[in-house]
């Protein structure tokens, strides 16, 4: 788990005694003397945790100015023009969409309540721990390390360990991995996802806004019917929606075009003849797992051409290595720490690359591993 041990940066937390008969104010206790070791390594997450809290805490008291005050103005301008709405409008229209967001609260029991309100202090814990696209993972071993009575541990555990799903639909989740947690908790989890999305720390200034937009509510909105999420099980649905939203989470309000999807099957065609549209919608609807496409599609390249291109290019390396299961794209080094470090940067070696010799030769098929790595040591 990286240069750092639990025992190491969680020592003041595991060093608690729980008792006999724990109760939520104990793992509360608990879990907030871990949130001061998370951050003496990463005070950024820190501060994303007490804002993501203080979302959970607006939804209580169903507080739809406090989400819309956040908002940055150039993401409402753009909303704006985008559904052909003034000001009033606009803040009439993002207040509806949010009391679907507080009926879904409103069904979870107290006790429920109270593990979200845990789970949302614990949900980052595995930050220092390994790879940060994998921090779902190691966070869900923290939590069995803090948390021992089994009441409290599997709901909370459960829920770190699926954080982010019903944000990342659009690029790296399926409905099938919701659905591994029991009805009560899909419903915890959609709220946390949704408090995690509003809870996006500045950098430099610490201070908490909101990516969240109307486009983006309206998503959330979408998936507050927990029971609608059956229809992302059809391939063409979440092929649809991953286009929409240009394979990346809800809060970078990215998308693609008809004249990228009309790209790709073009040159899907020219690279893979026997390929047909049909099995690109099965493989991107269906197949296809990436927390960072979207950075090489829009971040990186200008064209539908050269998007259609890598689009193209990732179905190729699948169908010639004859995987017929899950494809995660993964990158052989820590991208998640690139990205956050060197952002434009990154961009800029990928593009110039791209240019040059195409994708394929960052591209490696791991089949027995249901992988197509991406090589980030060659750029």
């Amino acid at each position: 788990m990286g240069t750092f041990s639990i025992a190491k940066v969680y020592s003041e937390a595991l060093s608690l005694p729980a008792g006999r008969f724990p109760s939520s104010k104990t793992y509360s206790q608990i879990l907030v003397k871990a949130l001061k070791g998370l951050g003496a390594v990463n005070q950024g997450r820190l501060l994303h945790t007490f804002a993501v809290l203080a979302s959970l805490k607006a939804i209580n008291r169903q507080d739809t100015g406090f989400f819309f005050d956040k908002i940055p103005e150039e993401t409402k301008i753009a909303d704006m023009k985008k559904f052909g709405l003034d000001r009033t409008a606009y803040q009439q229209r993002y207040s509806q969409k949010m009391g679907c967001i507080f009926i879904v609260y409103r069904q979870l029991s107290p006790f429920e309540k109270e593990i979200l309100g845990l789970a949302i202090l614990a949900h980052d814990l595995g930050i220092p721990f390994g790879l940060e696209w994998e921090h779902h993972l190691s966070g869900e071993k923290v939590a069995r390390e803090l948390i021992k009575d089994k009441r409290f541990q599997d709901p909370i555990a459960d829920l770190i360990k699926h954080h982010g799903e019903f944000s990342n639909l659009p690029s790296s989740s399926f409905p099938r991995d919701i659905y591994r947690l029991p009805p009560r908790w899909q419903r915890a989890l959609f709220i946390l996802d949704f408090c995690d999305a509003t809870g996006r720390i500045e950098d430099n200034r610490g201070k908490h806004t909101n990516p969240i937009g109307l486009g983006s509510l309206e998503y959330y909105a979408k998936r507050s019917k927990l029971q609608d999420l059956i229809e992302l099980e059809s391939s063409y649905a979440l092929f649809d929606l991953r286009f929409r939203y240009g394979f990346g989470p809800i809060i970078f309000n990215r998308s693609l075009s008809a004249d990228d999807q009309a790209a790709m099957f073009a040159q899907a065609t020219a690279l893979t003849p026997s390929a047909s549209e049909d099995d690109l919608i099965t493989f991107y609807g269906s197949r296809f797992r990436c927390h960072f496409f979207d950075v090489l599609l829009l971040a990186s390249l200008e064209t539908a051409a050269e998007r259609g291109m890598v689009l193209a290019s990732v179905y190729k390396v699948y169908a010639d290595a004859q995987m017929s299961k899950e494809a995660l794209l993964w990158p052989d080094q820590d991208l998640g720490l690139t990205l956050g470090q060197d952002f434009m940067g990154f961009a800029t070696r990928f593009r110039a690359h791209f240019g040059e010799h195409g994708i394929s030769t960052l591209l490696r098929a791991k089949p027995e591993e249901e992988q197509i790595e991406f090589l980030v040591s060659a750029l």
